[in-house]
């Protein structure tokens, strides 16, 4: 509705020889308008939930999680932890994670691991994972849920 007041406003006032600029800025007020509302993010409801991983009962920084949707087939979400072990979600390269229940993989690779150099390049050898594997997508048994009410989650490894 308010764009069609302004077209009308702009279509009385230029009239004949200001009629192209008229167009012209109704094609800019257009183009802004539109480029404005087709920005609106369209989905689910995401929720800023900050989660904790520890190993053996300590914060593990550097932890790479995938998070799965329920039936583990569709990674739905990514994050690494911090230092201190805390994470924050990142859906579709936005923040916060859609309220679901989840699966979660791990690996931590080893930061003290040094790939030896590829005299042919390509891909080099990757660090060890600290946890054995144990939790990768097809072992792990990680899971955890998320509610409007959810603030933080724990997720809880061991290395044993």
């Amino acid at each position: 509705m308010i764009l069609k007041d302004i077209v009308s406003h702009l279509r009385f006032r230029f009239s004949g020889p200001k009629r192209i600029s008229g167009i012209l800025a109704v094609a800019g007020l257009a183009a802004i308008f539109l480029t404005t509302t087709s920005g609106c993010r369209k989905g689910p409801v995401l929720y800023d939930v900050v989660g904790t991983v520890t190993v053996d009962g300590s914060p593990a920084g550097g932890v790479n999680l995938t998070i799965f949707d329920a039936s583990g087939s569709q990674a739905v979400s990514s994050a690494t932890s911090a230092d201190d072990g805390t994470f924050k979600f990142s859906t579709n390269m936005e923040s916060g994670i859609a309220e679901g229940k989840y699966k979660v993989a791990a690996e931590w690779p080893d930061p003290s691991f040094k790939p030896k150099r590829s005299m042919m390049g390509g891909e080099g050898e990757t660090a060890p994972d600290k946890l054995n594997g144990k939790y990768l997508k097809d072992k792990s048994d990680l899971a955890f849920e998320v509610t409007a009410d959810t603030k933080e989650t724990k997720i809880e490894m061991t290395t044993k």
